[in-house]
């Protein structure tokens, strides 16, 4: 993906970024205005989607629709173990509406909103309307790659109402087959990968071994089977013993030996890791997304402030409609 395949991806990354909220002159105005206003602002973001609704869960699945579509729209201007690996990446979204089916049947709520991911998958809402039970479901996913994992997960969930364990071993197949992909890309490829998107899930793992151990009380046990070292990013000796911490503090004490995290110079709890977490993702990829047009970093890179771009619009319409100060909701923002 390096040469005149991806400098051909480089314009659009250029177009995409303009409505990037990621710029602390853009939040400041933003800042500014009321709940309508920002509302107004937000439904002129969209590229490919347009928006009809105030609802913050609705809003965020449209914006992160438009991830979907940058990934489909990328992909068509690539070939081989490139095009794989986008295309394994867009996976997500198909994982997603598996969550979110699985969490509606839970809750006795009906199917409404998925992402739309084209394609031949026909884990979409045109096709998933009249199923009304797990068993439903489970039947309808078989013949997929996810039925195992479905099947294994369905009667503990039928059992005790709780999706969080079929979820991780969804992000767990995800993460396996993302690695798979990457293993047939060439070695200049890996290591962009690595610095980067890797990089990203790697520090979401860490937050969810925070969540698994001192929210969710879990063993260590527990943890790593839950949350296993499948990015490898963080030697397994160091990753157990992260997950060994016997409190959330000496938890945050571990994760500061990393040099990523010693560029923090605040607090760092479990209130504020998550946000700590897309501030070094910030940093480190704020840079590369304007770097040479052969470069793989750049799409890499642009995809991630995507996310935390996304973070921000909920973050602050989520604030306007709860009438939080300002200068509360740059505590929680993401600027550089």
């Amino acid at each position: 993906m390096f040469g005149a395949e991806y400098a051909s991806i480089f314009p659009k990354i250029k177009r995409w970024s303009s409505s990037l909220m990621l710029e602390k002159e853009k939040i400041e105005s933003l800042l500014r205005m009321n709940f309508k206003e920002l509302i107004a602002f937000v439904t002129t973001l969209g590229k490919k989607i347009s928006f009809s609704t105030e609802n913050t869960a609705e809003l965020e699945g449209l914006l992160k629709q438009e991830g979907f579509y940058f990934l489909e729209s990328v992909s068509l201007f690539l070939s081989g173990s490139s095009k794989a690996f986008v295309k394994i990446w867009a996976k997500m979204y198909e994982i997603e509406n598996i969550k979110i089916i699985t969490r509606c049947l839970v809750n006795k709520r009906p199917i409404s909103t998925l992402y739309e991911i084209g394609g031949r998958s026909r884990i979409q809402l045109s096709f998933v309307k009249n199923i009304k039970s797990l068993d439903d479901f489970l039947d309808f996913l078989s013949g997929t790659e996810y039925y195992n994992l479905a099947f294994n997960s369905f009667p503990a969930i039928k059992e005790n109402g709780e999706t969080f364990h079929f979820e991780m071993d969804l992000d767990n197949f995800y993460l396996m087959k993302l690695k798979a992909a990457m293993s047939k890309m060439g070695n200049k490829e890996k290591k962009e990968i690595n610095g980067t998107f890797l990089f990203y899930l790697n520090l979401l793992r860490l937050v969810w071994i925070y969540r698994a151990r001192f929210n969710y009380q879990l063993s260590v046990e527990e943890t790593i089977s839950i949350l296993p070292n499948i990015i490898g990013i963080i030697p397994d000796k160091q990753y157990r013993g992260i997950i060994e911490s016997e409190t959330g503090e000496v938890f945050i004490q571990k994760i500061r030996n990393f040099n990523f995290f010693n560029k923090i110079k605040g607090v760092i709890d479990g209130k504020s890791l998550e946000r700590n977490v897309f501030y070094i993702l910030l940093m480190k990829v704020r840079k590369l997304i304007t770097g040479l047009p052969f470069r793989l970093s750049a799409f890499l890179s642009f995809y991630i402030l995507h996310i935390i771009s996304i973070r921000n619009i909920i973050t602050l319409i989520e604030g306007k409609r709860n009438n939080y100060s300002e200068a509360k909701l740059r505590d929680l923002l993401i600027m550089r």
